[in-house]
């Protein structure tokens, strides 16, 4: 099951991660969301957290059930992700050795929208 790989049921591996992680989930996408969240708590290498209302694709939007175009689009979702990639790379480079203490001193960031209001919260 996923549960069996997922980083939040090995506590060892854990520990060791020290290479930055971007999740990009949505409410709308049966527990990914949750997901997310648990590895936000648990994982210290988890760097940034976005949950959208979107599809699991990134490609539709929907905030009440009303589908519509995602925001931000999928476009600027992959931007987003293509820049946090640079950003530690930059910072890091190969770098792939460390331990959880280093990455828990960089900043983190958790970023969701809030449906019904149609706003994104930092």
């Amino acid at each position: 099951s996923l549960a069996s790989v997922s980083l939040c049921n090995r506590p060892g591996v854990r520990a060791a991660s020290c290479a930055p992680i971007q999740l990009f989930s949505s409410w709308l996408d049966g527990t990914c969301a949750r997901a997310a969240l648990r590895m936000w708590e648990e994982v210290p290498a988890v760097r940034e957290v976005v949950i959208g209302a979107w599809s699991h694709t990134g490609e539709h939007g929907a905030s009440l059930g009303v589908r519509s175009v995602a925001k931000p689009s999928l476009k600027d979702q992959t931007a987003h992700a293509v820049d946090f990639l640079r950003r530690h790379a930059d910072a890091h480079g190969a770098k792939t050795q460390g331990t959880a203490a280093q990455a828990s001193t960089e900043a983190r960031i958790l970023r969701y929208f809030v449906m019904g209001t149609d706003v994104w919260h930092d």
